[in-house]
């Protein structure tokens, strides 16, 4: 057992044994009839890779992944404007992310666009949104935008794409956020 499990009181002890007992049960043994997501719940702390569902992709390497946020790669296959987009209210998330997806800290990430913008290699940044929900629309709406969620605020509006060749949830999925 680890050690600060041991220095629980009795009382705590038993609340978080409840609490782990429920969530065991409920990640188990799904209800049926309950609508189902596109990311299993045991991938709630992955990192998504959404996109409008018009896009031609289903599957991205990481360096084609690194690139397209970075700015890098300008043009889906398809020939349509890529613009990406941002959540910037999760407070452990942006920087979480941006480390798993370019490689970069949100310190590096902002001074590359800013560089980018600066020397007219971009004509703007990414665009940051608020909310997951007003991220999910902006995706919606611009069929070239490519963002990332949290699983848990995925749903069917948008496309989740595969990143070399695995799917969020799957084993070996490499954007899974830190557990703490």
């Amino acid at each position: 057992m680890q050690p600060w499990i041991e220095s629980l009181s009795g009382r705590w002890l038993w609340r978080l044994r409840v609490l782990m007992t429920t969530l065991a049960c409920a990640l188990a043994d799904p209800v049926a009839g309950e609508p189902t997501h596109a990311v299993s719940p045991a991938a709630s702390e992955a990192i998504v890779i959404i996109v409008n569902k018009a896009n031609p992709v289903d599957n991205l390497s990481a360096e084609d992944l690194r690139k397209l946020f970075l700015g890098d790669r300008k043009h889906w296959p398809s020939n349509r404007k890529v613009t990406v987009a941002l959540l910037d209210s999760d407070p452990s998330g942006p920087a979480a992310a941006l480390k798993l997806i370019c490689g970069l800290t949100g310190e590096e990430f902002k001074r590359h666009w800013l560089h980018a913008t600066f020397t007219g290699e971009a004509q703007s940044g990414p665009k940051e949104l608020a909310t997951p929900a007003g991220l999910r629309r902006f995706i919606v709406n611009v069929p070239g935008a490519i963002g990332w969620l949290r699983a848990r605020d995925v749903d069917d509006s948008v496309k989740v794409l595969s990143v070399e060749g695995r799917a969020p949830g799957a084993g070996g999925y490499r954007l899974n956020l830190p557990t703490k």
